[in-house]
């Protein structure tokens, strides 16, 4: 195989893999933008979770209403539901941790991407320019 032809095929899979690395660039960017707005929503209903939460541990017992083991049946019942609803808010802020690392992670693969989509794009020109040498050579 002559060099021209070399240099012809080491161009041909580098255009390959630009065109792999746009097309992961572009995956990777829609992920982010889906868990993005993904994010966004559970901070919003994060923040009516506590408020909701707030409104919750705030109610007080009248202890005209409630007296003896009915008091005591619904501090029971109310204690619980509080637990729920805290472990429930917990829960949600863990997803969204967990989104936003993941968040993370995608956009640190994309930059590499990006990377190695300039570092391809730099060999091409190297390539171009060899290959017009050994065509001027050629001729």
């Amino acid at each position: 195989m002559s060099s021209l032809s070399q240099l012809r095929s080491q161009k041909r899979t580098v255009l390959q893999g630009m065109n792999n690395s746009r097309e992961q660039i572009s995956i990777l960017e829609d992920k982010i933008t889906r868990l993005q707005r993904a994010s966004n929503t559970l901070s919003s209903n994060i923040s009516e979770l506590n408020s909701f939460k707030s409104s919750i541990e705030s109610l007080t017992i009248e202890n005209s209403k409630w007296k003896g083991r009915e008091k005591e049946k619904f501090e029971g019942n109310y204690d619980t539901y509080k637990g729920s609803v805290k472990a429930y808010v917990n829960k949600v802020e863990n997803a969204k941790e967990t989104i936003d690392e993941d968040i993370g992670r995608y956009s640190t693969t994309q930059a590499n991407y990006v990377n190695g989509l300039n570092s391809l794009q730099n060999t091409l020109s190297s390539l171009n320019y060899q290959i017009s040498a050994a065509e001027r050579e050629g001729e």
